[in-house]
């Protein structure tokens, strides 16, 4: 470079020389300033440099630049400067500018040379800082944001120990547990930002049921959740806290396969995340505390450990509620236990006594002073005064029990009869036992005493009930056992025979229906005073039921013979006792009645007491067929007669379940002889072909269950063959068939449904079937009966009355039953035209019926003469021989056809 410008304007000339030179190269660096320091020109490598300047300071304006502002003190012409640039950022560059200066005029011309590699490193620095700069800008914004997450969080977190405030503080003043679990789940959904929190329980059936919830309630509604790990249901997080004992916390509740059950119901409701804290106590898990919450990863640290700590406190909370209101409930018990046994001791009239073993002082309470006759109000007093109340044979026994309680050699307890100051005489019972203090002087017996008067006597009444018979005081029939039992014990040892005598009043039933029971009961009373005066002291009088009563004798001969006719003089004897008449009422007419006696021996256990009871009324039995008023003694005949009849009740089944059993069928005729009805009869074939009528088989098969199901096929097999009669005649469409039902049958509580079942499906019109019952079956009991037939009458069943005239009809009953008619009992009929006195009975009793509108059937007719006499008489209906014998179904159906031609 020149040391010298160019001529003409220097300023012109130092433009042209630099600014060719200097254009293109940043290495030179040319410019002009005025005296202000703006640049007027600037070539390329000039402007370069200044670039550097702060905001402040423009490339116009160098001199403001400490650097550049030296120039100002350059004082001649061509002076070399150099120094140090500063830019506007303070950063600071050594030795990057060695300039010339010229004056000319008013401006400053300045030239130099810029370091390359300065400027190389001026770039990289300015890069450098830039990058810094935008680096510190990021970490900047990111620690405004963390800052803004800081402070926001620390609002939750407040707003999380204010519910926690708010919970505890119910804790402390809320003792309703279900109100406390309510209100905290209110709270934790208000403070916690929860969108579900609930508490369940298990439920007893093997699952966890909600107890209390807030929030979004709608999702608990009918939701399952199991105890069994082997189902999906009690694999979610909720049965897996109760198992564990451990907080299950699902940040992610749909993407979790424990949470697979619920995820449809959670989304519908909004759930992100979920969380189980189980409330554990001393004795294991009582629950699980449950929340629910609306974005993924809510529950941190902070929040887990938060709400397992409220978990514990509240686990606790209700464990001390539970016990509080079960110390509540156990006192409020302990309280009125209290008070019952306070109004129990007062109802009882329990004394209470306390006697100090020291100083001998006795203290009573008033129900004690009471109990004794004395003022009803505690006394001061000793066991001397105690024991002159005492009966004098039970006071030793008083003392000996005190003395012994007072050793300490067991509790007392002895009754004492009492003697009061008004002369009444009660029995007591004492009870006390010792308590011993810490000095023996301390020692007293504490006890109780109370009435056990009315006890003892209800005692004996029972005792009297367990072995008498409460109506005669004779022995009831579990003495009588006993006393047989002691009774065969003796005849073994002694080698004597015994009898057992049964007896049964004759037509006892009949003194009950027409005198009454009152009156029944006055002769068994007189009967057995009787007996008892009677017998001997060795002898046991007793009454098994009814009027059965059995006299049990001993010391009898050792010889069965003589054994034997001792006991039927005993029996002879006892018959005439009976027989004897009675008053039953004061200034009644004399009431004479006759026994029936069965009698068996005994010698030694050969025969066990029921089998001897067994035999003696099987010889009873055995007197009554003899026309009563006899005694029988027992034969070994009469036990094969009663095995008989066992076997023939076994063969009798036998017929039954293999159809053995047949009907036949006989007519009934009107006054003009034509076919109105007709009786079904049963028979017994049996297999040596002897046919048995009802009364050789029906009275074994009353006693048995049998009798049911025969009468059932009685009524379905008549109506049915009945039914296949020839219809062609008016008369086979209007025929009446007439069945007879028995007692048993009539005891059925369901013999109308039973015949209804049977008659329905074959369509058997119910008006065209008459049941035909006897008398005696009847007026058994007769209400019963007379609502049975009302229901059969009800369903279309006519009703006609059996055996009438036989003696036991009253009028007032005839006129309460539903009768279509009755029959007259075939042993008058068969005497009618032969016995005045058997006319005279049939004639008042078809005038009964006339009187009641009933018509009149005639059973047995066999003469011509009985129906003509009959016919006279007024009878409208018969059945007997003359008119045609029982016959099979074939038989009945021929002469049917042809009676109806």
């Amino acid at each position: 470079m020149s040391n010298q410008p160019h001529e003409g304007t220097a300023e012109d000339a130092f433009k042209e020389l630099f600014g060719e030179l200097c254009d293109g190269s940043i290495a030179l660096a040319a410019g002009v300033f005025d005296n202000a320091g703006n640049g007027v020109y600037l070539n390329r490598g000039m402007r370069l440099m200044l670039e550097g300047i702060d905001d402040g300071t423009s490339w116009g304006h160098a001199f403001v630049n400490p650097t550049f502002a030296a120039l100002r003190e350059l004082t001649h012409e061509g002076a070399v400067f150099s120094g140090v640039l500063t830019l506007g950022d303070g950063l600071r560059i050594h030795r990057s500018i060695a300039a010339r200066v010229w004056r000319r005029d008013d401006r400053l011309l300045v030239a130099g040379e810029m370091d390359v590699l300065e400027l190389d490193r001026l770039n990289q620095v300015l890069i450098s800082a830039n990058r810094e700069i935008n680096t510190l800008q990021r970490e900047l914004f990111k620690q405004n944001r963390l800052l803004q997450g800081n402070v926001s969080e620390l609002d939750r977190q407040k707003r999380l120990q204010r519910g926690f405030a708010e919970i505890h503080r119910a804790m402390l003043h809320q003792a309703d547990e279900a109100l406390l679990l309510g209100e905290l789940c209110e709270v934790a959904v208000h403070y916690a930002e929860l969108v579900l929190a609930w508490v369940g329980f298990p439920d007893g059936q093997g699952g966890i049921a909600p107890f209390a919830a807030a929030g979004r309630i709608e999702y608990l509604e009918g939701v399952k959740i199991s105890l069994d790990d082997r189902v999906v249901e009690g694999q979610g997080p909720t049965p897996a806290a109760y198992r564990t004992g451990l907080s299950q916390v699902v940040n992610d509740f749909h993407a979790s396969r424990s949470t697979a059950p619920w995820h449809e119901r959670a989304r519908q409701h909004g759930f992100a995340a979920s969380a189980a804290f189980p409330l554990c106590t001393a004795r294991g898990v009582i629950g699980v505390l449950n929340v629910y919450a609306d974005r993924v990863d809510f529950f941190g640290p902070d929040e887990i450990r938060l709400l397992d700590r409220l978990a514990t406190d509240l686990a606790f909370a209700i464990e001390a509620s539970r016990q509080a209101k079960a110390l509540q409930e156990s006192e409020a018990r302990l309280s009125a236990s209290e008070e019952r046994l306070k109004l129990a001791v007062d109802a009882a009239g329990i004394g209470v006594w306390d006697f100090a073993v020291a100083s001998r002082r006795l203290l009573w309470d008033g129900r004690m002073s009471r109990l004794h006759g004395c003022a009803a109000e505690p006394k001061t007093t000793d066991p001397a005064t105690w024991a002159e109340l005492i009966h004098p044979q039970d006071r030793s026994t008083f003392e000996r029990a005190l003395a012994r309680v007072t050793r300490g050699l067991g509790p007392l307890l002895c009754d004492l009869r009492v003697r009061r100051p008004d002369g009444d005489e009660r029995q007591l019972r004492a009870h006390g036992r010792l308590f011993r203090g810490d000095e023996e002087a301390s020692a007293r017996v504490i006890g109780i005493c109370y009435d056990v008067t009315d006890q003892i006597r209800a005692d004996a009444r029972i005792q009297a009930l367990a072995f008498y018979d409460p109506l005669t005081r004779l022995a009831n029939r579990r003495l009588l056992m006993e006393r047989i039992g002691q009774a065969q014990a003796r005849s073994h040892r002694s080698g004597e025979h015994g009898a057992l005598i049964l007896l049964d009043i004759d037509h006892f039933k009949r003194l009950n229906d027409t005198l009454g029971h009152d009156l029944g009961d006055a002769l068994l009373i007189q009967v057995a005073d009787r007996l008892t005066a009677a017998l001997r002291e060795t002898d046991t009088a007793a009454r098994l039921g009814g009027d059965e009563l059995v006299v049990l004798c001993e010391a009898l001969d050792v010889k069965p013979e003589s054994a034997a006719h001792e006991a039927a003089m005993i029996g002879e004897k006892i018959g005439a006792l009976i027989r004897e008449p009675y008053r039953l009422n004061p200034g009644d007419h004399a009431y004479s009645c006759t026994a029936s006696i069965g009698i068996t021996l005994f010698h030694g256990h050969e025969t066990t007491g029921s089998e001897l009871l067994k035999q003696a009324d099987i010889a009873m039995y055995q007197a009554k067929r003899a026309g009563r008023e006899t005694l029988r003694l027992f034969q070994p005949a009469m036990q094969q007669a009663i095995d008989e009849t066992a076997r023939r009740e076994v063969a009798l089944r036998r017929a039954v379940a293999h159809g053995d059993l047949q009907l036949v069928y006989q007519p009934q005729v009107n006054r003009d002889g034509l076919w109105v009805g007709c009786e079904a009869l049963l028979r017994w074939s049996l297999l040596d072909g002897t046919v048995l009528s009802p009364a050789q088989f029906l009275p074994e098969a009353e006693t048995t269950d049998l009798m049911p199901k025969i009468g059932d096929w009685v009524v379905r097999t008549a109506c049915r063959e009945i039914a296949s009669l020839p219809k062609r005649a008016r008369a086979a469409r209007e025929l009446v068939l007439g069945i007879n039902i028995s007692a048993r049958q009539l005891a059925d509580p369901r013999l109308i449904e039973r015949i209804l079942a049977i008659i329905q499906p074959m369509r058997f019109p119910p008006a065209r079937l008459r049941f035909e019952i006897s008398e005696a079956s009847l007026f058994g009991d007769f209400e019963r009966n007379a609502a049975i037939l009302g229901r059969l009458d009800a369903a279309g069943i006519e009703i006609e009355l059996d055996d009438f005239g036989s003696g036991y009809s009253s009028l007032v009953h005839l006129r309460q039953l539903p009768l279509a008619g009755v029959k007259i009992d075939q042993l008058l009929i068969a005497a009618v035209d032969t016995d005045a006195d058997a006319a005279m009975i049939v004639r008042a009793a078809i005038g009964v019926a006339d009187a009641l509108s009933l018509p009149v059937i005639a059973e047995g007719v066999e003469r011509e003469t009985q129906r003509d006499l009959l016919l006279k008489m007024g009878c409208s209906r018969f059945q007997g021989f003359l008119f045609g014998r029982p016959m099979p179904l074939d038989t009945f159906r021929r002469a049917f056809e042809t009676a109806c031609t």
